[in-house]
């Protein structure tokens, strides 16, 4: 009965998340680069191998690609595909004693084993499954928050054989990796999901997985004496910097009642934010020069600072509403699409009243152009809804007072 209970309620807050939300479907490509590989365990302790490898061997990378559903601006499911390639890269600490290599002077990308080092690597292809949480941090910022599984397939199951003869002795590292294997990731950085659509996110990734392979060394003479022998296994977790780019491709918004703000001067006291009211039906389409409208005051407030900060954005559902801002007659907005996340703009104030005035430019699905408008003066903010359409344009008197 418990669980029932929980189900439902999980099916009830998930089913409102869809249906009351900005619904969007993103396309996402990315890459995880300088992996740190965990999990390194030596049948000798650590007398005769030691975890690191140069050159080939140095570190994991991934490359993905994903759709991305996202609720809301805050959360978000994804499916996708990633190509991993998985190193193994070891070293022969008592070899490097008796014959003072430096790895310095090795090949930067050799395949091939190198004196005292040795490696393997494997490449894997699967699907990858992941959860998004999304905190709103201003302008399109986000910390984010990941949560995911990966299936990991390989594209080639053979042992991988890596060696290195100096003549006097030959060193010979045989490695078997999983030929499948999950592995679950944990991730948090920071997503800009811009107004026009372009979602990148940059943060630090965690996989972690159980051991997915295995190597055996020798080291021989020529004369087959054997100086060494040892044991490796490795797990399939890693630590790696993840940056990946994408877009929007369709967007979907709930149609809900688009409440409509009409204001007469000095109604409310100033300060306040004005209430909605639901709108009257607006009948005059008529499209009027916007030199030629008329000019609704909505509000008179008082400020105390000569520079201010000026915010717009759209309150309620983003329908294309574009509008422009006038301060006493110059432009300081133009044509400005309207999104959730706030425009600043910061305009310098005559001494007395100045007028600010709202032109709109498109009314966007649902009539008027509406804005919510917030002044700061450095010591109080105050927010108001203006709306426009094409016969009056929104208005508010901005008394600049030393």
């Amino acid at each position: 009965m418990f669980c029932k209970k929980g189900l439902f309620i999980v099916f009830f807050f998930i089913s409102n998340l869809v249906l009351q939300a900005q619904q969007s479907l993103n396309v996402r490509a990315g890459f995880d680069v300088t992996g740190l590989g965990f999990g390194y365990h030596f049948a000798q302790g650590g007398s005769v191998l030691k975890q690191g490898g140069v050159g080939y061997y140095e570190d994991i990378g991934a490359l993905f690609t994903c759709l991305q559903y996202r609720f809301s601006n805050i959360f978000a499911v994804e499916a996708g595909f990633a190509f991993t390639e998985y190193d193994l890269g070891v070293h022969d600490v008592q070899y490097l004693n008796r014959n003072g290599n430096s790895p310095s002077n090795y090949k930067a990308n050799a395949k091939p084993g190198q004196p005292g080092y040795l490696g393997a690597f494997r490449d894997y292809l699967g699907p990858q499954f992941s959860i998004y949480q999304h905190i709103p941090i201003g302008q399109g910022f986000y910390v984010y928050f990941t949560e995911g599984a990966r299936l990991n397939y390989i594209t080639r199951s053979l042992p991988y054989v890596n060696s290195y003869s100096s003549g006097t002795e030959t060193e010979t590292l045989i490695t078997q990796f999983k030929p499948f294997f999950v592995s679950g990731y944990v991730e948090t950085g920071i997503n800009y999901y811009s107004e026009y659509n372009v979602n990148l996110y940059f943060g630090l990734k965690y996989v972690y997985a159980d051991a997915m392979m295995q190597g055996n060394y020798t080291d021989i003479a020529t004369n087959g004496t054997v100086i060494n022998t040892d044991h490796v296994s490795a797990s399939g977790s890693y630590l790696a910097f993840t940056f990946n780019i994408g877009g929007c491709f369709w967007q979907k918004q709930k149609p809900v009642k688009h409440k409509k703000v009409h204001f007469s001067n000095n109604t409310y006291p100033q300060g306040k934010s004005l209430p909605k009211t639901t709108p009257p039906v607006v009948n005059n389409n008529t499209f009027v020069p916007p030199a030629e409208r008329n000019i609704k005051v909505a509000n008179t407030l008082q400020v105390h600072a000569k520079q201010i900060s000026i915010e717009v954005w759209d309150h309620e559902t983003v329908d294309g509403d574009v509008l422009s801002l006038d301060l006493n007659g110059t432009s300081i907005l133009n044509s400005y699409s309207l999104t959730q996340n706030k425009k600043v703009v910061t305009v310098t104030l005559n001494p007395g009243q100045n007028s600010l005035v709202m032109t709109a430019v498109n009314q966007g699905k649902y009539k008027p152009c509406t804005a919510a408008i917030l002044i700061d003066d450095g010591k109080t903010k105050q927010t108001y809804i203006l709306d426009a359409d094409f016969a009056t344009s929104g208005s508010l008197v901005i008394d600049y007072i030393p």
